[in-house]
């Protein structure tokens, strides 16, 4: 199983940092209420997709090609990882 977090990083879309300004709990809310607004949905939405691109970047997968297959994208953020 793959589980990351979003988090805000600085580098978010406006849309993403407009929300987070007038919801400080952004991106933390509550699931207890799970209806979401259309504004929320798509704070959420756009945390995820900034998230997810964030996780081919270049610095993380220490390769400038994009990984062909996640195997292939664990293998190198795994070699990127110092040891413990």
């Amino acid at each position: 199983m793959l589980y990351f977090k979003t988090s805000m990083t600085g580098d978010e879309e406006s849309l993403i940092e407009g929300y987070r300004r007038a919801n400080p709990a952004f991106p933390n809310q509550s699931t207890l209420d799970p209806f979401f607004d259309e504004q929320q949905f798509e704070a959420y939405r756009e945390l995820g997709v900034h998230s997810a691109e964030s996780l081919f970047n270049s610095i993380l997968t220490g390769s400038n090609s994009k990984p062909q297959s996640v195997e292939e994208w664990l293998k190198r953020l795994y070699k990127t990882i110092p040891p413990s």
